[in-house]
Formats: structure tokens, sequence, C-alpha cells
């Protein structure tokens, strides 16, 4: 047992036909797969079962949140920085251009 649990594929190194890197991915779908599966639950049970002292620690240093009755408004930034007058530049221009990068017509031309 080498303790391997994670298999990487490099398929594309020499000169591998297509139907080859599909027999060898079939291959190791039915032979090698299954025992990773199969030991999978037991794996994560154990692992479950080491973390679970050290979760249960760190969950009982946890503070309860105090409610928040009413809860404050609170403004935006465009909203907060033209209060402060400090207006904002026109950003509809960035977004046109995306749109017309996506092929999507903009909301404002839509509109016209």
């Amino acid at each position: 047992n080498a303790g391997v649990d994670q298999v990487v594929f490099i398929q594309q190194g020499g000169r591998n036909r297509h139907e080859h890197i599909c027999e060898s991915l079939e291959l190791f779908a039915s032979e090698v797969l299954p025992e990773f599966k199969d030991r999978e639950e037991a794996r994560l049970r154990a692992k479950s079962e080491a973390l679970a002292p050290f979760i249960e620690k760190a969950e009982s240093r946890i503070q309860g949140v105090e409610r928040m009755d009413p809860i404050p408004e609170v403004e935006s930034y465009p909203v907060l920085m033209e209060r402060l007058g400090m207006p904002q530049e026109d950003r509809r221009e960035g977004r046109d251009i995306l749109s017309s990068l996506l092929g999507a017509e903009s909301d404002e031309r839509s509109r016209d």
C-alpha cells in the first residue's frame, strides 16, 4: 500500500492515439478506481473521528452574536460618496464596452 489518494493522468506525453487514451481511462475506471471508492468511506469516517475532538473544542469557543434590533441602515458607497461631496464617475461606458465584448446589448441601448 503506497498510500496514494490522488492520481494525475498525463495522456498527451508521447504518440498516444485517441483510442489508446480512451482505453487507458476505461481500464483505470474499471480496475483501479473501485479500490479508491471502496476505501473512501472508511477514510472519511476515520478522518471525522480523528478531527471530532478538535472540532468540538473549537465550536465550544464560539460565542453567540447579539441580535441587532433594529438592524441599522448602511449606505452604499456611491450614496455615501455623493453625500460627502465626492461624486462618482459615470461607469456606464465600461458596462457598455463589456456588453459589446460579450455580444449583448446594454440595458441603456435596449431602452432606446
